[in-house]
């Protein structure tokens, strides 16, 4: 009886403090009202269109990341979607009719891939121009899950100047809230071209995963 005490005493403490020791992943931002694309291609390679030779003008770049949950699990077969500017600034999937020198005829625009196991994603782009004279490269993108409420939002990139300041242009995101929309740089080299420029930006969506936990 009294050896049953001890171990009694002994487990309290640390079901007392159970929620401590819960992790908690700081939820992306949404910002929504994009300007979305009547359709989103089924790759996650953006350089080149089906079935052509012919390669997108501008910097390779590969974004990487990982969805996970508000408990920092990892959300696998979640659908990941990105819209964004060619290297020119123009919007080939929104301007049929835009200018020449802001047309890539060999550049796909949007893209569509599946986390995996590890909720991990990635695609293969070139590096957005600035769509106006006082915007910032950036790339939309989309995620939806059975298990989720979908979110859309827009990343910035590290290196540019005043990143913040372009995603302040939401009044309802603080410069807390703007730092978690930047894309990180990695300093290595890709196994796709020696030159290839890698991102990483990770995504925490809101609500606990159903089937999954660590």
């Amino acid at each position: 009886m009294r050896l049953f005490f001890i171990l009694l005493l002994s487990v309290l403490p640390l079901s007392l403090h159970a929620k401590d020791l819960i992790k908690e992943c700081e939820l992306t931002p949404a910002i929504w009202h994009l300007s979305t694309p009547n359709e989103i291609a089924t790759t996650n390679n953006l350089r080149r269109k089906t079935g052509s030779s012919e390669f997108a003008h501008g910097t390779w770049i590969t974004i990487t990341g990982k969805v996970t949950d508000s408990t920092c699990t990892p959300v696998s077969d979640a659908i990941v979607e990105i819209w964004q500017a060619n290297s020119f600034g123009g919007l080939d999937y929104s301007e049929p009719h835009s200018t020449k020198a802001r047309k890539d005829h060999n550049f796909l625009g949007t893209g569509s891939t599946t986390t995996n196991n590890e909720g991990v994603y990635n695609f293969f782009t070139v590096f957005p121009g600035a769509t106006g004279n006082n915007d910032k490269p950036k790339i939309n993108i989309r995620i939806r899950h059975r298990d989720f409420l979908p979110l859309e939002t827009s990343f910035y990139f590290e290196q540019s100047v005043n990143n913040t300041t372009n995603t302040k242009k939401n009044k309802t995101l603080h410069d807390k809230k703007s730092d978690l929309l930047v894309a990180k740089h990695e300093n290595c080299i890709t196994t796709i071209q020696e030159d290839d420029i890698k991102y990483n930006f990770n995504i925490t969506l809101e609500g606990k995963n159903l089937y999954r936990k660590y």
